[in-house]
């Protein structure tokens, strides 16, 4: 696959308290960043942040460190700017997500993308094999 990753490079939402971090040089044509939140216990945060489209598409993890449960989810290519809410639960919770190019995330998917417009669903909806692999990665 060619590479486009250098010659496309979208400014990208950055939501408060987090950090990007460059994929390897091996996975640049496919993912933009992976991105994840730092500590914000002691942060004062409103209580939505606005996201706006910039041609890219996540698997989201959320972590609730107090009870260990994670919810997963993915987010699609997006045409309108919507919001999320920033509300933190007590004890802290953690985010970590992959943003895919939107020419390379089909590669990842178990079936087609051709309804992901504005979606915000089940990271199972459409990467359930993706995920399994990459829980069983983590835990070995």
């Amino acid at each position: 696959m060619f590479n486009l990753s250098p010659l496309y490079f979208p400014i990208t939402a950055k939501p408060n308290h987090t950090s990007e971090f460059q994929p390897s040089h091996a996975l640049q044509p496919f993912i933009r960043c992976f991105w994840g939140s730092v500590d914000v216990e002691s942060i004062q945060q409103p209580e939505t942040e606005t996201i706006i489209p910039d041609t890219c598409m996540d698997i989201i993890w959320d972590l609730d460190r107090e009870s260990g449960n994670t919810n997963t989810f993915f987010s699609g290519i997006n045409d309108t700017p919507f919001e999320v809410s920033s509300d933190r639960k007590p004890g802290g919770s953690s985010t970590f997500g992959i943003r895919f190019h939107f020419w390379a995330v089909h590669f990842f998917a178990d079936d087609h993308l051709r309804n992901v417009l504005n979606a915000h669903v089940d990271v199972e909806q459409y990467f359930g094999t993706f995920k399994k692999s990459l829980v069983i990665y983590w835990r070995k």
